[in-house]
Order: C-alpha cells, then sequence, then structure tokens
C-alpha cells in the first residue's frame, strides 16, 4: 500500500464536504421552488379530448405542472393522450405524449394488479401570454374510459437548475473524496 499524505487527505476531505453540502443544499432548493403557485386551469373534457383553456402565463420562463387524470373502468385499458400546448392563435408550441391504463395479471410473485390513471407533465414556457392545451386520446377501448379533467397549476420557480447543480456537485465530491483517499495501487487491486 502507497504512503498517503494527510495534509492532502484533510484537504481532499474537505473540499469534498463542501462540494457534498452545496448538492445537498441545491437539492432542498430544487424541493422548495416545485411548491405550488396556484391554479391556473380546471377542465373536464370528453373522452376522447378536446380544446382546454385559455390560461395566463403572467412571466416569461414561468414553470407550470399539467396534471391530466382519467378514469379508467375495465382492466386491461390504455390510452395514450397527445398533448399540444398552443399560443394564443392557436398555433402549435409544443407536444407531449401522456399514457395512462389500468392492467392485472398473475407471475411467480402471485397476482398483480396496476393502475396509472393520472400523468404530469412540467413546462417552462419561454414567454408571457395566454395559451391552450388541446388534448387527443388513442385507446384500445374508449367506451371504459371516463372524461378527461386537466389542471394547470403554477410553479414557484423551475427545479431544473438546482437538480443540474446538485448532481454535479455530489459527483464531484465522490470524484475528489476517491482521488484523496485512493491512490491507483489501492483502485487496480481492488
Amino acid at each position: 500500500m502507497a504512503f498517503k499524505d494527510p495534509i492532502k487527505i484533510y484537504v481532499g476531505d474537505k473540499m469534498a464536504l463542501t462540494f457534498l453540502c452545496t448538492g445537498l443544499l441545491a437539492f432542498l432548493f430544487a424541493i422548495v421552488v416545485a411548491v405550488y403557485d396556484g391554479e391556473l386551469l380546471k377542465q373536464q373534457l370528453p373522452t376522447s379530448g378536446g380544446l382546454a383553456g385559455p390560461f395566463e402565463v403572467k412571466s416569461s420562463r414561468s414553470a407550470l405542472l399539467i396534471h391530466l387524470s382519467q378514469p379508467i373502468a375495465e382492466h386491461g385499458i390504455w390510452n395514450q393522450v397527445n398533448m399540444l400546448i398552443l399560443d394564443e392563435k392557436k398555433n402549435y408550441i409544443f407536444s407531449a405524449d401522456l399514457e395512462m391504463w389500468k392492467e392485472k395479471g398473475t407471475d411467480a410473485e402471485g397476482d398483480w394488479e396496476e393502475t396509472n390513471d393520472f400523468a404530469s407533465f412540467k413546462y417552462n414556457f419561454p414567454e408571457q401570454g395566454t395559451f391552450y392545451l388541446y388534448l387527443e386520446g388513442e385507446s384500445n377501448h374508449p367506451q371504459h374510459l371516463g372524461k378527461m379533467e386537466v389542471t394547470v397549476s403554477g410553479l414557484i420557480g423551475s427545479t431544473d437548475p438546482f437538480i443540474y447543480l446538485g448532481s454535479w456537485t455530489m459527483g464531484l465530491a465522490l470524484l475528489i473524496f476517491c482521488i484523496t483517499n485512493m491512490t491507483w495501487r489501492d483502485f487496480l487491486d481492488g
């Protein structure tokens, strides 16, 4: 085993701890900014979907949470919903596919049942203005679906920068800790 410099280890451990704390703080801020800032739209649509809105985005780069729910009566039913975000003139801005299903079966562990009758999507609106959602569902048995309900809620802020910062700084903390506490011989010997 190679000699390890205690000063190098001490400084490296302090740097790693600083980056680790920064990463944890970034993740904490991500939780704080994910808090709801009020409901902008709540609307029920037919089973097959339709136009929802309008709703008002008051400032550019606003983070909004779009939540869709739809009751599914029978097992073996799925519904894929194509959601379009449209501007005030109903021009296309962005789209996303959301899936809902209800399944059951049996495997080595016994009987199981799985239901996903809601979907959520977060979007950072690049500019302020009036917007609409157009939802169109495609299902294997639409007669077994309830009405769609769409809710658009504001978020205090976007979590993305904090998640990226937290991931990078925690990765850097791990790298610094490994470099200062291991020699290449330790690494190669296992």
